[in-house]
């Protein structure tokens, strides 16, 4: 979001950004500012417990809400209690051409937002299609609470997307999902705008061939991350050092739980959390690997690594959102053996990895740069607002990620 925003800023454009942040985070607001964003935020008190508390007690329809609404939806709900008088004010005294609601799990805010100016949600993944589906293999009380769960996702897109005067999906496959959940022709409009990745100099860093490292990273406080963390280390990992016993797996990632920090006691596994800068990490792996077996949207760390022209095993589920094709950009694997099979090939193959990553790096560069990527979501914007295409637009941003 960042990236894609920052984007708007540098052609011209206004974004001001209403969000929250804890007390660890709130440097993250002056390094906004220092972007040419305006930054209106609320800190969050520390402790959670009193954060919902708090929130009960101004908004007590919220007990109400805790009937029909999703967990994601909840926790945005109580941010929300803080959020919106923030946002009705900026409204109120700025000039704005259009709002942003980031995230589809803050959908609901569309109707508390009283404006007559355009407002637009902007969507990471279609969730309810991967929560069901996961519902499903789930036995006993836990399978059924997920499948309520789910199923509140599921209600809540479909009565939310069509409120707003357009959406953003980040992959055609998700427009089509989404258009097949909420009816076809019910949205007012939609835009692709995908994930992309910085196309810098690390695709000049070539691994050394002598050494057998390969990489997983992500955002481990997001389930399906350290679910495919876990998959990768315990069931194909082992499988791995039975064939190459030197090779290395790194596993990278910001604010991992005790489980996953617990897999680096793994033979040939480490555990590398909240690092600062991802391109050591890059640079030194000769394999990166996508072993996602759930969620959904586009993995920017797929883009990552075909920016740093890194050859990459993934699963079927990883590589779904990106024009990339197997066999070309990277090697598709689903079976704990076939994912294995294709690490120890492209461990063997310098050639192979070499040619994947050309091709990877040539794939981002054409369409998932992230400068490009700016410009189709300003288009985007602009054609919301009806503006003409070089007129600079004045952009709010409600965000519900924290």
């Amino acid at each position: 979001m960042h990236r894609l925003y920052r984007r708007l800023i540098e052609l011209e454009h206004e974004v001001t950004v209403v969000t929250v942040f804890t007390e660890d985070q709130k440097h993250f607001a002056g390094a906004l500012r220092d972007d040419g964003f305006t930054v209106l935020e609320h800190t969050r008190p520390r402790s959670r417990f009193r954060e919902t508390c708090s929130a009960l007690a101004r908004k007590p329809s919220l007990f109400r809400d805790a009937l029909h609404r999703s967990i994601k939806e909840l926790i945005s709900a109580v941010f929300w209690v803080d959020l919106k008088p923030l946002v009705l004010d900026e409204l109120a005294q700025g000039e704005f051409d259009v709002v942003v609601v980031e995230s589809s799990f803050a959908a609901f805010w569309r109707d508390e937002i009283d404006t007559e100016l355009p407002v637009v949600l902007v969507t990471h993944e279609i969730e309810s299609v991967h929560l069901l589906a996961k519902a499903a293999r789930i036995q006993g009380v836990g399978g059924f609470i997920r499948y309520l769960n789910a199923a509140r996702v599921r209600r809540s897109e479909q009565e939310w997307s069509v409120r707003f005067d357009a959406v953003v999906v980040v992959s055609r496959d998700e427009e089509r999902l989404l258009e097949s959940i909420v009816g076809t022709g019910r949205l007012s409009r939609t835009y692709v705008v995908g994930n992309g990745a910085d196309v810098g100099p690390i695709d000049q860093i070539p691994a050394d061939p002598d050494k057998h490292r390969v990489l997983f990273t992500g955002t481990m406080a997001y389930p399906p991350n350290a679910v495919g963390a876990e998959w990768l280390a315990r069931e194909v990992w082992p499988l791995v050092l039975s064939e190459e016993p030197d090779a290395s797996l790194a596993i990278v990632g910001s604010m991992p739980s005790r489980a996953t920090r617990a897999l680096a006691a793994l033979p040939g596994v480490s555990m590398h959390a909240d690092v600062p800068d991802m391109d050591p990490y890059f640079a030194d792996a000769s394999v990166c690997t996508l072993p996602m077996l759930e969620g959904g949207g586009t993995r920017l760390k797929l883009a990552d690594a075909f920016a740093a022209s890194r050859a990459v095993v993934s699963t079927t589920n990883g590589a779904t959102g990106l024009e990339c094709r197997n066999g070309h950009e990277l090697l598709i694997a689903d079976s704990p053996e076939d994912f294995a099979r294709a690490i120890v090939r492209l461990l063997r193959d310098s050639e192979q990895r070499a040619r994947l990553g050309r091709n990877g790096r040539a794939l981002v560069e054409r369409l998932y740069d992230w400068d490009k990527l700016g410009v189709e979501l300003a288009t985007c914007l602009q054609e919301v607002v009806a503006g003409s295409k070089t007129t600079p637009i004045r952009v709010v941003v409600s965000d519900a990620y924290a």
